[in-house]
C-alpha cells in the first residue's frame, strides 16, 4: 500500500500531510433557485401547440436555456416570434438547430444583437461537413463556436454520445450529481405535438401543453421522479468512476428491484474499456 501512495506522492496527484484538519469533507450539498433549468421545443411542419405561450411559461419559471429544434419552412415568422417572447425574458440562452436546407447566412444577424438571447446555432443533417467548415470557417460565429456544422441527423430519435470528450468536470456538476440524474433534472421537453416528456426520445409523456401547464408538470411527482434517480441508483452505472462526470440523457426504467438505463452505454466499468477500443 505504501508503494502506491509514494506513487501518488511522486507524481503530484497527492502529498503527506500532518494537519488533517486543514482539509475538512467537501460540502456536497446542491441547490438551484430555478424551477426549470433547461427546455427543449420542437417546431416542426404542423407545430400543434403554442410555442410562444411556453416560452414565456418557461421564462416565469426562471429557465436558463432553451434549445429549439426547427424543421419548419416558415422559419423567418418563426425567429420572429421567438425574438418577440424572449427580448425581455428571463431565458439567458437560446440554441437553435436547424437542417442545412433551412439553414441561411442572413440568420446569422440575431447572433450580432445583444439585446436577443439566441446564442448558438447548431446546423445538422450536413451533406458534407468537412466542405461546409470550410466555406464558413473565417467566420467569427465559426471560430468562436456560435455557430456548428454537423452531418448527424437530429430529431425526436437522436440520442446523445457518451465520450470522453462530453465529460463535465467542474463542483456544481459534481455536486448536482450527488442527489439528481442530471441529464433530466429540472428539464423540459415539448414534442412538436405539444406532449411533455422528460426528453425528446423518450416514450413516456405527461400531458399536454394545450390543456396543462409547465407549471403543473413540474408539480406532478411522476413527471419529476427521475430529476431524483441518480447515477449512484442506477445497474451498472453505480459502478463506474465516471457516474459523476457523465451526461446522459437515456431514459430509464424500475425493473421491480432496481433501476437501469434503456440506453447501452458505449463503456464498460467492469473492463475499462470502451467499445470503439
Amino acid at each position: 500500500m505504501d508503494h502506491y501512495f509514494n506513487f501518488l506522492n511522486d507524481i503530484d496527484y497527492g502529498f503527506f500531510l500532518d494537519n488533517v484538519e486543514s482539509f475538512p469533507e467537501l460540502n456536497l450539498e446542491w441547490y438551484s433557485p430555478l424551477r426549470v433549468n433547461s427546455a427543449i421545443l420542437e417546431i416542426h411542419e404542423g407545430c400543434k401547440y403554442d410555442y410562444n405561450s411556453a416560452i414565456e411559461e418557461l421564462s416565469s419559471l426562471a429557465c436558463s436555456t432553451i434549445q429549439i429544434r426547427i424543421n419548419n419552412s416558415n422559419v423567418n415568422s418563426i425567429f420572429s416570434n421567438i425574438i418577440d417572447a424572449t427580448l425581455k425574458s428571463r431565458i439567458r440562452n437560446v440554441e437553435i438547430f436547424l437542417p442545412e436546407i433551412l439553414f441561411e447566412k442572413k440568420l446569422l444577424k440575431y447572433l450580432d444583437d445583444i439585446e436577443n438571447r439566441i446564442t448558438t446555432f447548431i446546423i445538422h443533417s450536413v451533406a458534407d461537413e468537412n466542405l461546409t467548415k470550410d466555406l464558413y470557417k473565417n467566420l467569427k460565429y465559426f471560430k468562436n463556436k456560435k455557430l456548428i456544422f454537423t452531418s448527424k441527423i437530429i430529431n425526436s430519435s437522436t440520442l446523445d454520445s457518451i465520450r470522453k470528450e462530453n465529460f463535465i468536470i467542474n463542483m456544481e456538476f459534481f455536486t448536482e450529481s450527488q442527489h439528481h440524474n442530471v441529464a433530466l433534472n429540472m428539464k423540459i421537453c415539448i414534442d412538436n405535438d405539444g406532449n411533455f416528456k422528460n426528453f425528446s426520445t423518450h416514450k413516456n409523456t405527461f400531458g399536454n401543453f394545450k390543456d396543462k401547464s409547465i407549471t403543473q408538470l413540474i408539480e406532478d411527482s411522476d413527471f419529476t421522479r427521475k430529476w431524483f434517480i441518480n447515477n449512484d441508483s442506477i445497474d451498472i452505472c453505480k459502478d463506474c468512476q465516471f457516474r459523476y462526470i457523465c451526461f446522459d440523457n437515456s431514459d430509464i426504467e424500475f425493473n421491480g428491484s432496481s433501476w437501469r438505463k434503456l440506453n447501452q452505454c458505449p463503456f464498460d466499468p467492469y473492463t475499462n474499456k470502451w467499445k470503439t477500443e
